[in-house]
């Protein structure tokens, strides 16, 4: 049995990426190792019961979330390591050959944790494990491949993190079997930086068993639904509230899910108010198991990709906000970015473009599909879009033709 080693810096909880591209895998007959950290100490229980529903898998984790001395310590000090190592890249203090090792604080520890597989296919997630997936497909005389969740190098981040990722992928990924992505124009990025290279896309879809069973909702009162593990500014939620302002003839319901710091939550239900909207139309909801988000979403007609394309990265990805409201039934509001717009040409039924910055335009189109669309009907389209295509149980052939040509 083929072995292969997904390395990532975060918690599992955190990434349902790789926990979708470690189960195809284990389902495939390939035996499975993750290496990973455990940095966020709320979702801790929901890296336990992950892990118990697939038993097949072994894994490495170090623990720097949790209450205990040693986590603290080990966050600590490895915090202070960080930012040191991150003024020596900033200031080129170091031959680039090192720079692997220095933007991931646990480098040593996962470099020794991967060596040990002895592997045959080393995956990295996120420029933190490129190094460490490369150098140990490198001892053990195997392979590594990369995917690519974001374009990090289009991001809003200091210099010499940047520095850094272009540095790390220039100098390990032309060795690369393949690289993946998470949208094609992603995918397309990284093509023109290693053209010789096989990098294809593989999409933020979900397994089919994620799907709930489909709900027509015959309440007026039309909901919309946006999620994501933080809410804060720059998602385009202040924006959609201007939106929703100029709506005064429908009856609704925003709902926003996940962690929210009570100052910005006290900006919003301010921002609710001064456009003389009802306080108990904004609803919010703390972070649940991903599981949960479907069920829902599914009591919602609308799913918001509120993305603003302030760097460019937010312009080329597709989130995995998208297929979760497919697969719900949800119809889709799709801020102009380039990826969504790409999208919304591949399937316009699915949902409207809206201009975030053109708030009347942007409300017109809502209240037009309101009115003369029957939103139900619209839904189910997308319901049986999610369950014949775009999910992960046909997605993931993708990847494991590929794997399986190495």
């Amino acid at each position: 049995m083929k072995k292969i080693c997904i390395i990532t810096p975060g918690i599992l909880a955190s990434n349902p990426r790789v926990v979708k591209e470690a189960a195809a895998l284990s389902e495939a007959g390939y035996q499975v190792h993750l290496i990973y950290t455990r940095h966020v100490n709320y979702l801790i229980s929901n890296d336990e019961e992950i892990l118990n529903e697939h038993p097949e898998w072994t894994v490495d984790y170090l623990d720097w979330a949790s209450n205990t001395f040693q986590a603290r310590k080990l966050k600590f000090l490895s915090g202070i390591t960080r930012r040191i190592l991150e003024m020596v890249v900033e200031y080129s203090l170091i031959p680039e050959s090192s720079t692997g090792k220095l933007v991931n604080r646990f480098y040593s520890w996962q470099l020794k944790k991967a060596i040990a597989q002895k592997a045959d296919l080393y995956i990295a997630h996120y420029p933190d494990s490129i190094a460490v997936a490369a150098e140990a497909a490198k001892t053990n005389k195997s392979l590594f491949a990369f995917d690519a969740e974001d374009y990090h190098r289009g991001e809003n981040l200091p210099l010499s993190v940047t520095k850094a990722i272009t540095s790390i992928e220039d100098q390990y990924l032309c060795d690369a079997v393949y690289i993946s992505a998470a949208s094609p124009m992603i995918a397309e990025v990284y093509q023109k930086h290693y053209p010789a290279i096989k990098v294809f896309p593989v999409e933020n879809m979900f397994p089919l068993k994620k799907q709930t069973p489909f709900r027509n909702l015959y309440s007026k009162k039309y909901k919309f639904f946006w999620f994501s593990q933080t809410i804060g500014s720059g998602r385009g939620l202040e924006e959609f509230i201007d939106i929703l302002s100029l709506c005064i003839t429908i009856n609704f319901q925003l709902t926003l899910l996940g962690n929210v710091s009570d100052t910005y939550k006290t900006e919003l239900q301010d921002k609710w108010l001064s456009r003389n909207l009802k306080a108990d139309q904004l609803i919010f909801l703390k972070t649940v198991a991903e599981g949960e988000i479907f069920k829902i979403a599914s009591e919602h007609h609308f799913g918001l990709c509120l993305e603003i394309p302030t760097v460019l990265n937010k312009d080329l990805c597709l989130s995995n906000k998208l297929y979760t409201y497919i697969l719900s039934g949800n119809y889709l509001i799709l801020s102009n970015t380039k990826a969504q717009y790409q999208f919304h040409d591949s399937f316009p039924d699915s949902g409207i473009k809206i201009d975030l910055e053109n708030s009347s335009v942007a409300a017109a189109k809502l209240l037009h599909i309101i009115e003369y669309g029957n939103l139900n009907n619209l839904r189910h389209a997308n319901f049986e879009l999610g369950k014949k295509a775009l999910n992960f149980d046909v997605e993931k052939h993708t990847l494991l033709k590929h794997i399986a040509s190495i």
